[in-house]
């Protein structure tokens, strides 16, 4: 009986065992590889603002989508577009640790972009360093986001070495004892920023790379300008309290979002220079690419034009 329906069905089950259990396999066997891909675009007063009666709506920060743990199928076409990137996933690497990296990065780059744009614009802003954001850590006592007081990098790493180290956990104060072995990570600076016209919103971005255009944007609301009147002004780039943009991760593929969503000036840190040209060299657009160093060089800029 078997044999029968062997023979009467064998073009049926040959499709079955060569195509599409192949393909069932190679597109929903998960790897240990992430990818990035071109994302969105989004007004960066919807993150952060100055109460003013001077608001430009033309800054847009951009971002990437990221899809962790793609299948087979999907490596296969995103190492092959110039629109993916693909990652192995770092073993030590967990969904949630990048969550909450990428917050801590985000909510630096929101205290930074404040003070660059209010130092550019010369205007007075009460704010005071705290600490260091624990970025990373094997310590079962102290958690990522928990932040190490003190009065500049080199105090909190002295605190950190202390028998009974000083943080800030959940907006309070407390004393923590490290166990012997303990490693901990310190990055991106933690502020106290006193300004009841500053209002900062919730947000699922994350990391660090909306710095630069979240301190254009400020500086603008600031000053009486109205530098981006006629265009759509997008960009990337960390931002530093004294106003020095920095590199940032997949600038290729933030350049396609750019482009995607109708961009006319799109800023770039100057040390992702070269990175980007590779991508220019691929990709034809209209849109303006500028390649800046600092705030007041992407202020000086929209002057300009």
């Amino acid at each position: 009986m078997f044999k029968k329906v062997l023979k009467k069905y064998w073009i049926l089950l040959s499709i079955i065992f060569v195509i599409l259990i192949p393909t069932l396999i190679l597109t929903t066997v998960r790897t240990n590889y992430d990818a990035y891909v071109p994302g969105s675009i989004e007004s960066v007063g919807s993150v952060v603002e100055i109460d003013s009666n001077n608001k430009s709506d033309n800054y847009y920060s951009t971002s990437v989508y990221y899809i962790d743990r793609i299948t087979l199928f999907q490596k296969l076409i995103f190492s092959n577009i110039n629109e993916g990137l693909v990652y192995k996933r770092s073993k030590n690497m967990t969904t949630e640790k990048d969550r909450l990296q990428g917050e801590i990065e985000h909510n630096s780059a929101i205290y930074t972009s404040l003070i660059s744009a209010y130092k550019e614009a010369n205007i007075e802003l009460d704010y005071k360093y705290i600490g260091i954001y624990v970025y990373d850590t094997t310590s079962n006592v102290i958690n990522i986001g928990d932040v190490v007081l003190g009065s500049n990098y080199d105090d909190c790493v002295s605190n950190l070495k202390s028998d009974e180290v000083k943080i800030l956990r959940n907006n309070q104060e407390t004393t923590i004892k490290l166990n012997t072995g303990d490693k901990v990570a310190l990055a991106y600076p933690y502020y106290e920023i006193n300004n009841d016209k500053i209002k900062v919103y919730p947000s699922n971005n994350g990391g660090p790379s909306a710095g630069l255009m979240q301190a254009l944007k400020l500086y603008d609301d600031l000053v009486d300008e109205n530098l981006a009147t006629k265009y759509k002004v997008g960009g990337t780039g960390t931002i530093d309290e004294l106003g020095n943009a920095g590199a940032i991760g997949c600038v290729g593929l933030k350049i396609y979002t750019a482009i995607y969503n109708n961009v006319d000036i799109f800023f770039i840190p100057n040390e992702n220079k070269e990175e980007a040209e590779k991508y220019l060299k691929k990709i034809k657009t209209n849109m303006k690419i500028v390649y800046v160093s600092t705030l007041s060089e992407a202020i000086n800029y929209l002057r300009g034009v």
